[in-house]
């Protein structure tokens, strides 16, 4: 196996920092990231409204587990995971 010196490694990055060097001031700051949310995101999230429904069982469920009081039932939980994963 032959082991390249970092030289040559070396010499990249300081070509790089060179280059980065001689582009005026205005350039460098002027690169910067974007992102574009499409019009379909954009619906979705202000489509998700939650059921009213749902937020309550969730607020129930909150309570019995801060209470101490919520029971994992092994059982259907297990069923409903074999049911997922025939399913598909």
């Amino acid at each position: 196996m032959k082991i390249h010196s970092a030289h040559s490694a070396n010499a990249i990055y300081r070509s790089q920092a060179a280059q980065q060097q001689k582009l005026p001031q205005g350039e460098q700051a002027g690169k910067k990231d974007s992102v574009e949310i499409s019009s379909a995101a954009k619906e979705l999230q202000q489509s998700e409204a939650i059921d009213p429904a749902r937020r309550e069982k969730v607020e129930q469920l909150k309570a019995q587990i801060e209470n101490g009081t919520y029971e994992v039932r092994a059982e259907q939980t297990a069923k409903k995971m074999q049911d997922y994963w025939n399913n598909q």
